[in-house]
């Protein structure tokens, strides 16, 4: 247990590193199973946790969700939404939250690149 709370609380991470791999050795041994016991307990925990952490952010929310067929189905229960301060985006926007420029004039767009590496043969 020691040693599973160095993987996964310490601030060092070559020391987290390396009690992480003093438990992956131990995947061979007897002690295979209690090490597997161990990091799946703490890894529903911290998913009870993260849970727990959203159901109360969706009633702050007045949310609910439900599961479906199709997945996952979030709903509100709140009907009066004031959208009249609203406005459409002009210019550079962002791809993924949809704000640009308008949103925040006064602050810098920042600007993801995608990159990668690509082999050019010399004539």
């Amino acid at each position: 247990p020691v040693v599973h709370k160095m993987e996964l609380n310490t601030d060092v991470k070559s020391v987290a590193e390396l009690a992480s791999f003093v438990l992956d050795e131990f995947k061979m041994s007897d002690f295979a199973a209690d090490v597997k016991a161990l990091r799946e307990a703490t890894t529903n925990a911290k998913k009870k946790k993260a849970q727990a952490r959203r159901n109360k952010i969706m009633n702050k929310l007045k949310f609910s969700s439900k599961d479906t067929s199709a997945g996952k189905v979030i709903q509100t229960k709140q009907t009066n939404f004031d959208f009249g301060d609203v406005q459409d985006e002009e210019g550079w926007e962002c791809i993924v939250c949809r704000e640009g420029m308008t949103f925040r004039p006064e602050e810098v767009l920042g600007m993801y690149v995608f990159a990668r590496l690509v082999e050019i043969e010399t004539v």
